[in-house]
């Protein structure tokens, strides 16, 4: 693994962690967790391409690429999990 991919791996454990913590003081259900977690995704979505020309577009754009590595990442997982 090279030292960019260390350091998402370690980014991304940290903010998991972080995730679950809040979670978990918060008692939120599985439906509040799901809500969080589409709630973070369309912020993201809506901040990172800033507000120059086209951002709605981007924005839209941003979020359906999250969820096509989401659904990848699941299928990855529950085929680890066999």
């Amino acid at each position: 693994m090279n030292d960019r991919a260390i350091a998402k791996r370690r980014a991304y454990e940290a903010a998991a962690a972080e995730i679950e913590a809040t979670c978990s003081r918060h008692k939120l259900t599985p439906q509040d967790r799901l809500e969080l977690m589409a709630e973070l995704s369309a912020r993201t979505a809506y901040t990172m391409p800033g507000r120059r020309y086209g951002w709605q577009n981007v924005s839209s754009t941003i979020l359906e690429m999250m969820q096509q590595k989401a659904a990848f990442r699941l299928h990855y997982l529950i085929g680890s999990h066999r």
